[in-house]
């Protein structure tokens, strides 16, 4: 059932919009109606739901709240870490950052600045970077067959992103099912399931507290970005005409880029 509910959907959207919002809004709901009531009745009207536009819905709203969090990320990290991996004041290798920059001007026929151009004006050469790095997106975005790493890294970023957007609201989705269940157990006496409902909980909240952090979406978005630069050398083995086009994509960030 599950598979037919999301046949509308492609693979970036379904693990990078629609799983997030699911493991915050609608499992903890689930595993109170689980440890409370029979949830066959209700099983019922979810295709219903799912037709009715919930799950584009909830794909939507997990992509809003993702591209509104992203700006205060980057202002957080100082710069997306592509922008950083081009910025000659944060280099650590030579050899790797001289070719990522030489191979960069090639194909997108951006001239990166230099370093007294970059020292001279910050914010102008990283928006030459931005720029640069977008039309490399452009080159290699949507082709699981040419780039299969840095699609699916981005998809990770994505699903990392999307899951710190709605870490407030996940919390307090896991506060009021915990709480609804522990009155409920307060009045009539504890069951098997409401316990096992009351430790995910628990564990939900830790993981949501301690694991799902501007840091660790940080560490995502840089393997994304070492993918996507990783992606200019087989480009460079490739003649243009093998090249993937530039069509639109389900991705809705710059990337980690």
């Amino acid at each position: 059932m599950i598979n037919s509910l999301l046949g509308g959907f492609d693979v970036y959207v379904i693990r990078a919009r629609v799983y997030p919002g699911l493991l915050a809004l609608v499992l903890p709901v689930g595993v109170m109606g689980v440890a409370l009531i029979q949830l066959r009745p209700a099983l019922a009207w979810v295709p219903m739901a799912a037709s009715m536009g919930t799950l584009f819905f909830l794909s939507s709203f997990t992509r809003s709240l993702g591209r509104r969090l992203e700006p205060k990320l980057v202002r957080q990290w100082d710069g997306l870490p592509t922008t950083r991996m081009l910025r000659h004041r944060e280099t650590h290798n030579a050899l790797v950052f001289e070719e990522r920059r030489k191979a960069l001007e090639k194909l997108t026929g951006v001239a990166l600045p230099t370093k007294r151009q970059e020292s001279n004006s910050p914010t102008k050469a990283d928006d030459a970077y931005i720029a640069a790095v977008r039309k490399l997106i452009n080159r290699v975005r949507d082709s699981t067959t040419e780039f299969p790493r840095v699609f699916e890294e981005n998809i990770h970023y994505g699903f990392a992103r999307n899951l710190l957007a709605l870490k407030a609201i996940a919390l307090i989705v896991l506060a009021f099912s915990s709480m609804g269940i522990s009155i409920l157990v307060w009045r009539g006496g504890a069951t098997p399931e409401a316990i096992a409902a009351l430790s995910f909980y628990a564990l939900a909240a830790v993981l949501w507290t301690f694991f799902i952090r501007p840091a660790w979406v940080h560490q995502v978005g840089q393997t994304y970005a070492d993918r996507l630069f990783d992606a200019l050398d087989v480009i460079d083995a490739q003649p243009p005409a093998t090249l993937p086009g530039q069509r639109e994509s389900a991705n809705d960030s710059v990337g980690p880029n």
